[in-house]
């Protein structure tokens, strides 16, 4: 139940990074970082990448949005979001300044990543130095990190909750 609600979660924020009057931001990252913090296999994160793939694909078909990061450098995803899955995994059961520091190395280890896989492949990126090409896109880490901190956070709590409720229900039938 937890994994289709963050897989729908991505599905319905996916179409803006940073969000507008009419969309939330993307909770993309987050849902990689919650669905390792909730346990899943690596089996779930190749569902999760094909489904965020797929995503993609519809949105540049059919939500007017352009394909210019559509190159190979978009195989940078693969890596990228595997950091957050797996921070999520390693991150479970932290103190809270833990959770907060390991959630921002994931994001700027993220960042890093992706941004590499369109400088090296995307034409337009790839004409920039890399030194030029980070001063473009630096200024966009501290939305990334906020927003994915933001929702993660949320998500933490929120099945934190479910957990327990989960558990006063077991505790409720052995008459605990």
């Amino acid at each position: 139940m937890t994994t289709f609600a963050l897989l729908l979660l991505m599905a319905v924020t996916r179409v803006q990074h940073f969000g507008d009057g009419f969309h939330l931001p993307d909770a993309s990252w987050a849902v990689f970082f919650l669905l390792g913090w909730i346990g899943q296999r690596a089996r779930m994160l190749a569902l999760s990448l094909v489904v965020a793939c797929a995503l993609d694909l519809w949105v540049i078909e059919f939500g007017q949005v352009s394909s210019v990061c559509l190159t190979w450098g978009y195989a940078f995803l693969i890596p990228a979001y595997a950091v957050l899955w797996w921070a999520g995994l390693k991150l479970r059961g932290q103190s809270l300044a833990w959770l907060l520091l390991g959630l921002t190395a994931a994001v700027i280890v993220t960042f890093v990543i992706s941004n590499l896989g369109i400088w090296w492949f995307a034409p337009q990126a790839s004409e920039l130095s890399l030194l030029q090409y980070s001063q473009r896109v630096l200024e966009y880490l501290p939305s990334y990190w906020a927003i994915t901190l933001l929702y993660s956070l949320v998500g933490v709590v929120a099945i934190n909750l479910m957990v327990d409720e989960e558990i006063d229900k077991q505790r409720q039938k052995i008459g605990c």
